[in-house]
């Protein structure tokens, strides 16, 4: 059955702790300070059981505003959330605020708990009931059920229980295929068994004797145990309540904010995009670059805030921002968060993590804000796609690291973009967005057309030289994926590393026709003792890139052969000479440096060059001081 998490919320004294001891049996103060000022100061845990006999985990939270930063560390990872208040007073100041935490974190469901309501009369409560209706009445949680309860002397506790349980059967099961996740909300040492930690189980699944992670420490460890409610268990789901004994750590290596991670998934980060959103009745606007108390799951850290779209936000506003942070943490997208004013301290808004690696936001362009805009869709559908966006090209593989989906979710995800034209595959594996292909395409046929007309004898530019115009992390594996595509659709060709548009001819002038048909003449009375280009320039007072150039086209109608640099052959005195080596290597077995150069009737300093581009295409070998046929 799918765990789920009960928590409180409520004001200080109205009575969270004594009700969940009256549901569960449980003590949830266990601090000694807590039991001699009877107020609850950190979290606490007990496990539940329903009526059906199904077991579901609750955390109680502190209710006085001095300890709000503990409870923000406990309530992120409800399912339910029990308002509790005291039929004596009302809606107080906590309970405003829990409500406006629960609001902004978007805890689905809620249930208003009465309490002491055997210490008021009927008609109070009648009125403290239609208050609540009124505080409640443009919230989310306009319509949650009000159950009444003396939890001293067990009034109401059996319908509240009936209404926990018909409440728990419609929550949607976490996400246990997705990367773990389990903020750590306690740390201690247990004798005999080492270090501990506790924490709700956001995502994926942890086993016993598994390696994980904790960040932003990076510390590497092992799961000696695990326990859920008490029992030792071999595996854990997310949603539950869970208690880790680590191999290897100490106690003061870990703390609340640290979180226990699946290798390889995560990274800390002090820079995050989000979307805000302030408080109607917030007392102040948010200015650009103002500092606040940022708290998501279990961390709590100071910030900065750079406004992305605006100077400003006024209460009730939404906008996208970057936050710079004090410290590292570990977020994920769609996370959700609470920001208070830095002084007086006081929840100020909300918001959800759009991308927990981006640039500076100084440098932000439209690109930047549309895949902002992007994820700020919400959907995870909206995530793999700007995922896929960012970088160009991805392959399966990589995209579920990125987006730390579950495989069969993000196969799912990725069959539904394809269906809907939104990507398409280059093969082995790799994707690519329609509007990134379009975007490259354009950019690499632009930039071959602009090089063509420059130099319209040379047959192409060089495929190395033309990746300069794509983004310089691209790899070369992506890079040749995406040049096949644009092959196969005779949109470029791809002769001998250079890249051409698939329509381009490169066409000689009148004059140079005739610069080009003194070069072969020059060639064929030269023979194998050919000038150099430097040479070939001085002779037809021409500049030598120029004339580097007639070459390169000589070399695209495969009239000439480039030996080495500086030194060209004319196709067929090349072809000549290599079938004088093959016949003599054939009747001979081996040649030396000086019995080519004699059968070449030539001297070494052009033998040697012929020598080593023959070992270069793989037709001889050198062995030792002669070559032999490869």
């Amino acid at each position: 059955m799918r765990p789920v998490i009960v928590g409180t919320a409520g004001h200080v004294d109205h009575g969270k702790t004594t009700l969940i001891r009256s549901l569960t049996g449980v003590d949830t103060d266990r601090l000694r300070e807590e039991k001699e000022r009877e107020l609850t100061i950190d979290l606490g845990f007990a496990p539940f059981d329903l009526p059906n006999g199904r077991r579901v985990g609750v955390i109680d939270v502190p209710g006085h505003e001095k300890f709000m930063g503990n409870m923000l560390a406990g309530i992120g990872g409800i399912d339910l959330v029990l308002l509790v208040i005291d039929a004596n007073e009302g809606f107080m100041p906590q309970t405003r605020e829990h409500l406006e935490v629960i609001s902004l974190l978007k805890i689905k469901k809620a249930i208003v708990v009465l309490t002491k309501i055997d210490t008021v009369d009927p008609e109070w409560l009648d009125l403290v009931e239609e208050e609540i209706r009124e505080e409640l009445a443009d919230t989310r949680y306009s319509d949650s059920d009000i159950v009444r309860v003396s939890a001293l002397k067990g009034i109401g506790l059996d319908e509240l229980k009936q209404k926990i349980m018909e409440i728990v059967e419609t929550l949607e099961a976490k996400d246990s295929g997705a990367p773990l996740r389990l903020p750590i909300d306690r740390s201690f040492k247990i004798k005999g068994f080492g270090t501990v930690i506790t924490g709700t189980l956001l995502t994926g699944t942890v086993k016993k004797d598994q390696h994980v992670e904790i960040l932003p420490q990076g510390l590497t460890t092992r799961i000696r145990n695990i326990e859920v409610h008490n029992q030792n268990v071999e595996k854990a789901y997310a949603g539950q309540r869970v208690a880790l004994n680590l191999a290897g750590i100490e106690k003061d290596e870990v703390s609340r904010g640290s979180i226990v991670v699946q290798p390889g998934f995560f990274k800390p980060t002090n820079r995050l995009d989000v979307e805000l959103e302030l408080l109607p009745d917030f007392p102040h606007l948010l200015k650009h670059a103002s500092r606040v108390h940022f708290h998501l799951g279990t961390s709590e850290v100071l910030a900065k805030v750079f406004l992305l779209t605006k100077k400003e936000l006024l209460p009730g506003e939404k906008g996208l921002a970057q936050l710079e942070l004090a410290e590292e943490i570990v977020a994920h997208f769609q996370d959700l968060f609470i920001i208070r004013f830095y002084s007086p301290v006081r929840t100020m808004g909300g918001g959800r993590i759009l991308n927990v690696n981006p640039g500076f936001y100084r440098k932000y362009r439209e690109p930047q804000m549309a895949e902002l805009r992007l994820l700020a869709g919400g959907s995870q559908k909206d995530l793999v796609l700007q995922r896929i966006l960012h970088y160009g090209i991805i392959s399966h593989t990589e995209l579920i690291k990125e987006a730390k989906l579950a495989e069969e979710t993000m196969t799912e995800l990725i069959g539904q973009l394809l269906s809907e034209e939104m990507i398409f595959e280059l093969g082995e594996g790799y994707l690519i967005s329609f509007a990134k292909y379009r975007e490259w395409k354009e950019r690499l046929l632009n930039t071959a057309q602009a090089f063509h007309k420059k130099y319209h004898l040379k047959p192409g530019i060089s495929k190395a030289e033309l990746k300069y115009v794509l983004p310089e992390e691209l790899s070369v594996q992506k890079y040749d994926l995406l040049l096949d595509r644009l092959i196969e659709e005779k949109e470029l060709r791809l002769e001998q590393h250079m890249v051409a548009v698939a329509s381009f001819q490169p066409l000689p002038t009148e004059s140079e026709v005739e610069y080009l048909q003194n070069i072969r003449q020059i060639f064929i009375d030269e023979s194998i003792e050919t000038p150099s280009p430097t040479e070939l320039a001085q002779d037809l007072q021409l500049d030598p890139e120029k004339v580097k150039t007639y070459l390169e086209y000589l070399i695209y109608l495969q009239e000439v052969v480039q030996i080495t640099e500086g030194y060209y052959l004319l196709s067929g005195v090349f072809e000549q000479i290599k079938d004088n080596i093959i016949l003599f290597l054939q009747e001979r077995g081996e040649i030396t440096l000086a019995e080519a150069r004699d059968l070449l009737d030539s001297s070494r300093k052009y033998t040697l060059p012929i020598l080593e581009y023959l070992d270069e295409i793989n037709l001889t070998r050198r062995k030792e001081n002669v070559r032999i046929l490869a």
